[in-house]
């Protein structure tokens, strides 16, 4: 972007005569550009000085990589608890249509309770 400054510096150069004012318009647009950065850092310096150490991050770390494997446990733990549900039902349903079948074998076969 083209400021009013770089227009200036353009026309007359670093060793050119300036115009009457142009000095002080200058030093007033430095100084609004400086009270802006200065609004900007105080509202950033809480954000700067609450960053975490890097011990304080390991510490972080290390207890997430904790929770993770905790988490892998508890899931192989459910999965091998999902698998011998699913084989006490199968089990089960097995035994279930082997004493339909036995006794009541006017009714035909239930093969149809078999799951897909």
């Amino acid at each position: 972007m083209f400021s009013v400054v770089q227009a200036i510096y353009w026309k007359f150069g670093p060793y050119g005569t300036l115009p009457t004012g142009c000095l002080g318009l200058e030093q007033a647009i430095t100084a609004l550009v400086s009270c802006y950065t200065a609004t900007e850092m105080a509202t950033l310096l809480p954000k700067f000085l609450s960053l975490k150490t890097p011990e304080q991050l390991e510490t972080v770390n290390q207890a997430l990589q904790k929770e993770i494997q905790e988490r892998q446990r508890a899931e192989v733990e459910l999965r091998n608890l999902n698998d011998g549900l699913e084989t006490l039902v199968q089990e089960r349903t097995a035994e279930l249509k082997k004493v339909l079948n036995e006794n009541m074998p006017s009714l035909g076969s239930f093969s149809a309770c078999e799951r897909p």
